[in-house]
Protein backbone atom coordinates (compact mmCIF):
# COMPACT_ATOMS: atom_id res chain seq x y z
CA UNK A 1 0.00 0.00 0.00
CA UNK A 2 1.26 3.45 -0.92
CA UNK A 3 0.38 6.54 1.14
CA UNK A 4 0.39 9.86 -0.68
CA UNK A 5 -0.01 13.07 1.39
CA UNK A 6 -1.28 16.09 -0.51
CA UNK A 7 -2.27 19.63 0.43
CA UNK A 8 -5.40 20.86 -1.31
CA UNK A 9 -4.78 24.37 -2.66
CA UNK A 10 -6.81 27.08 -1.02
CA UNK A 11 -7.95 24.80 1.79
CA UNK A 12 -6.68 24.34 5.29
CA UNK A 13 -6.46 20.58 5.49
CA UNK A 14 -4.25 17.68 4.54
CA UNK A 15 -5.73 14.87 2.48
CA UNK A 16 -4.03 11.50 3.00
CA UNK A 17 -4.57 8.97 0.24
CA UNK A 18 -3.81 5.27 0.37
CA UNK A 19 -3.85 3.16 -2.79
CA UNK A 20 -3.35 -0.62 -2.86
CA UNK A 21 -2.41 -2.92 -5.75
CA UNK A 22 -6.10 -3.29 -6.75
CA UNK A 23 -6.45 0.51 -7.04
CA UNK A 24 -8.69 0.70 -3.97
CA UNK A 25 -8.32 4.25 -2.64
CA UNK A 26 -9.05 5.84 0.72
CA UNK A 27 -8.40 9.21 2.26
CA UNK A 28 -9.40 11.59 4.97
CA UNK A 29 -9.40 15.32 5.43
CA UNK A 30 -9.16 17.09 8.75
CA UNK A 31 -10.28 20.69 9.19
CA UNK A 32 -11.02 22.92 12.13
CA UNK A 33 -14.69 22.05 11.64
CA UNK A 34 -14.52 18.27 11.35
CA UNK A 35 -13.32 15.27 9.37
CA UNK A 36 -14.32 13.80 6.01
CA UNK A 37 -13.40 10.26 4.96
CA UNK A 38 -13.66 8.96 1.39
CA UNK A 39 -12.97 5.51 0.00
CA UNK A 40 -13.26 3.89 -3.44
CA UNK A 41 -13.19 0.17 -4.07
CA UNK A 42 -14.71 -2.31 -6.50
CA UNK A 43 -17.97 -1.99 -4.55
CA UNK A 44 -18.16 1.80 -5.17
CA UNK A 45 -17.41 5.08 -3.45
CA UNK A 46 -18.37 5.76 0.16
CA UNK A 47 -18.05 8.85 2.33
CA UNK A 48 -18.51 9.66 5.99
CA UNK A 49 -18.07 12.82 7.98
CA UNK A 50 -18.04 14.13 11.48
CA UNK A 51 -18.22 17.74 12.53
CA UNK A 52 -17.51 19.90 15.52
CA UNK A 53 -19.56 22.91 16.50
CA UNK A 54 -18.27 25.96 14.67
CA UNK A 55 -16.74 28.60 16.88
CA UNK A 56 -18.20 32.15 17.01
CA UNK A 57 -16.88 34.58 14.41
CA UNK A 58 -17.36 38.08 13.01
CA UNK A 59 -16.72 40.50 15.87
CA UNK A 60 -19.06 43.47 16.08
CA UNK A 61 -22.22 41.62 15.06
CA UNK A 62 -24.96 42.04 17.67
CA UNK A 63 -26.69 38.65 17.11
CA UNK A 64 -29.97 40.22 18.22
CA UNK A 65 -31.73 37.51 20.31
CA UNK A 66 -35.22 38.62 19.20
CA UNK A 67 -34.29 38.37 15.52
CA UNK A 68 -32.49 35.04 16.04
CA UNK A 69 -35.69 33.72 17.63
CA UNK A 70 -37.73 34.81 14.58
CA UNK A 71 -35.25 33.10 12.22
CA UNK A 72 -35.53 29.69 13.89
CA UNK A 73 -37.22 26.90 11.93
CA UNK A 74 -37.56 25.65 8.37
CA UNK A 75 -37.45 28.04 5.40
CA UNK A 76 -38.39 26.95 1.85
CA UNK A 77 -36.76 28.67 -1.13
CA UNK A 78 -39.59 30.25 -3.14
CA UNK A 79 -37.52 32.31 -5.59
CA UNK A 80 -33.90 32.50 -6.70
CA UNK A 81 -33.00 35.54 -8.78
CA UNK A 82 -29.70 35.86 -10.69
CA UNK A 83 -28.69 37.93 -13.74
CA UNK A 84 -29.77 35.07 -15.99
CA UNK A 85 -33.07 34.08 -14.43
CA UNK A 86 -35.69 34.29 -11.74
CA UNK A 87 -36.87 30.80 -10.80
CA UNK A 88 -39.98 29.97 -8.87
CA UNK A 89 -40.21 26.19 -9.45
CA UNK A 90 -40.82 23.77 -6.60
CA UNK A 91 -37.85 21.84 -5.33
CA UNK A 92 -35.34 24.69 -5.05
CA UNK A 93 -34.59 23.46 -1.55
CA UNK A 94 -34.91 24.68 1.98
CA UNK A 95 -32.92 25.86 4.98
CA UNK A 96 -33.26 24.79 8.60
CA UNK A 97 -32.05 27.25 11.26
CA UNK A 98 -31.31 26.11 14.80
CA UNK A 99 -29.75 28.79 17.05
CA UNK A 100 -27.02 30.27 14.82
CA UNK A 101 -26.46 27.01 12.92
CA UNK A 102 -28.05 26.16 9.58
CA UNK A 103 -28.44 23.29 7.14
CA UNK A 104 -29.37 23.94 3.53
CA UNK A 105 -30.97 21.00 1.70
CA UNK A 106 -30.81 21.27 -2.07
CA UNK A 107 -31.11 18.47 -4.64
CA UNK A 108 -28.48 19.72 -7.12
CA UNK A 109 -25.71 20.50 -4.61
CA UNK A 110 -26.51 18.33 -1.61
CA UNK A 111 -26.54 19.44 2.01
CA UNK A 112 -24.58 22.47 3.21
CA UNK A 113 -24.05 23.17 6.91
CA UNK A 114 -22.50 26.03 8.81
CA UNK A 115 -23.20 28.96 11.06
CA UNK A 116 -23.99 32.64 10.79
CA UNK A 117 -23.89 35.95 12.64
CA UNK A 118 -26.30 38.86 12.24
CA UNK A 119 -26.30 42.58 12.95
CA UNK A 120 -29.74 44.19 13.07
CA UNK A 121 -28.35 47.62 13.96
CA UNK A 122 -27.29 48.02 10.33
CA UNK A 123 -29.84 48.97 7.64
CA UNK A 124 -30.13 46.80 5.65
CA UNK A 125 -29.39 44.11 8.25
CA UNK A 126 -26.06 42.29 7.92
CA UNK A 127 -25.63 38.53 7.88
CA UNK A 128 -22.26 36.78 7.69
CA UNK A 129 -22.64 33.15 6.69
CA UNK A 130 -19.98 30.47 6.95
CA UNK A 131 -20.47 27.14 5.17
CA UNK A 132 -18.16 24.43 6.49
CA UNK A 133 -15.03 24.48 4.32
CA UNK A 134 -15.76 27.83 2.64
CA UNK A 135 -14.81 31.42 3.48
CA UNK A 136 -17.27 33.66 5.31
CA UNK A 137 -19.70 35.24 2.83
CA UNK A 138 -21.21 38.68 3.50
CA UNK A 139 -24.98 39.01 2.97
CA UNK A 140 -27.73 41.47 3.70
CA UNK A 141 -31.14 40.28 4.85
CA UNK A 142 -34.62 41.41 5.66
CA UNK A 143 -37.46 39.62 7.36
CA UNK A 144 -41.05 40.60 6.53
CA UNK A 145 -43.61 38.45 8.36
CA UNK A 146 -42.84 34.93 7.12
CA UNK A 147 -40.61 35.96 4.17
CA UNK A 148 -36.81 36.05 4.54
CA UNK A 149 -34.77 37.68 1.77
CA UNK A 150 -31.01 37.13 1.49
CA UNK A 151 -28.71 38.85 -1.01
CA UNK A 152 -25.03 38.26 -1.75
CA UNK A 153 -22.47 39.36 -4.35
CA UNK A 154 -19.99 37.30 -6.34
CA UNK A 155 -17.16 38.37 -4.05
CA UNK A 156 -17.61 36.82 -0.58
CA UNK A 157 -15.78 39.79 0.98
CA UNK A 158 -18.11 42.45 -0.43
CA UNK A 159 -21.46 43.02 1.25
CA UNK A 160 -24.25 44.16 -1.10
CA UNK A 161 -25.95 47.46 -0.34
CA UNK A 162 -29.35 46.74 -1.95
CA UNK A 163 -31.61 43.74 -2.56
CA UNK A 164 -30.73 43.51 -6.26
CA UNK A 165 -28.58 41.24 -8.42
CA UNK A 166 -25.32 43.13 -8.99
CA UNK A 167 -23.13 40.80 -11.06
CA UNK A 168 -23.01 37.34 -12.63
CA UNK A 169 -22.28 35.55 -9.37
CA UNK A 170 -24.71 37.43 -7.12
CA UNK A 171 -28.21 36.35 -6.18
CA UNK A 172 -31.33 37.33 -4.28
CA UNK A 173 -32.96 34.39 -2.50
CA UNK A 174 -36.50 34.55 -1.13
CA UNK A 175 -37.46 32.05 1.58
CA UNK A 176 -40.90 31.42 3.07
CA UNK A 177 -41.21 30.03 6.59
CA UNK A 178 -42.69 26.54 6.67
CA UNK A 179 -45.13 25.89 9.47
CA UNK A 180 -44.40 22.63 11.24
Amino acid sequence: MKIVPSLIAGSMFLFITACDENENVSGSAATSTGRLSVSKSSSGISTSSSSKTLQPFTPGMNNDPEMLKKLQGKWKVVRLTTLDRSDEPPGLGYMIINNNQFTIKEERFGDLTGDFAIDTRAIPHKLDLRVVGDPIRKYIFQLQDNILILTYTGDPNIRPKKFIVQDGDSAVIDFKKVEE
